[in-house]
């Protein structure tokens, strides 16, 4: 057996244990999935707030 064809044995392996590890956590899977897509979308088009920020108010009140 040659490197090249243990290297795509080890590889073969890990794929389908990853492949059985998919199917027993399917649901967390899913879960952990659509909560990072929210995180990814509010990160990208987020609300921008109308809060000002406490350095550019003046000692008077007046905002700049």
């Amino acid at each position: 057996m040659t490197l090249g064809y243990a290297v795509q044995s080890v590889l073969e392996i890990l794929g389908v244990v990853a492949l059985v590890v998919a199917m027993i956590y399917d649901d967390k899977i899913a879960k952990w999935e659509k909560k990072m897509l929210r995180r990814i979308k509010k990160r990208l088009f987020g609300v921008k707030s109308n809060v000002i920020p406490f350095e550019s108010i003046q000692n008077d009140g007046r905002a700049v």
